[in-house]
């Protein structure tokens, strides 16, 4: 992340590499520098949870009460006997709690050649 921010800092806000780096001795700093529209990044984005595994999908834990968070991963698995799929009563949902990010918090950095490029961080380290 530090040396992400090094570069885009140096290459778009006009900072030296020596200045950029000094500014970087704080890294919530970092990131507010990192917002500089020059940096080319925008605002800074929030994703608590990672993807469900793959055969699984995402789901809420509290559907009836409004605001739903997206914070399982459910699974819909046939139990008939075999020669019996598809009859009413045969399957079954599991769930699991969603995996929390390491890095919930990122930002996009737009390239010369239209690319973007998405940067995982966490303030709290």
């Amino acid at each position: 992340m530090r040396v992400v921010v090094e570069s885009v800092l140096a290459r778009r806000s006009g900072l030296s590499p020596t200045d950029a780096q000094a500014h970087l001795g704080d890294e919530r700093l970092g990131v507010l520098l990192a917002h500089l529209p020059e940096a080319g990044t925008g605002k800074p984005g929030y994703e608590a949870y990672e993807e469900c595994p793959a055969g699984w999908s995402v789901a809420s834990s509290n559907q009836d009460h409004g605001a739903a968070q997206q914070d399982i991963c459910v699974q819909i698995r046939d139990t008939c006997p075999s020669g019996f799929g598809g009859r009413d009563g045969c399957e079954q949902a599991v769930t699991m709690p969603r995996p929390l990010r390491q890095d919930p918090y990122y930002f996009d950095i737009r390239h010369d050649d239209g690319n973007v490029t998405r940067h995982w961080f966490n303030l709290h380290r």
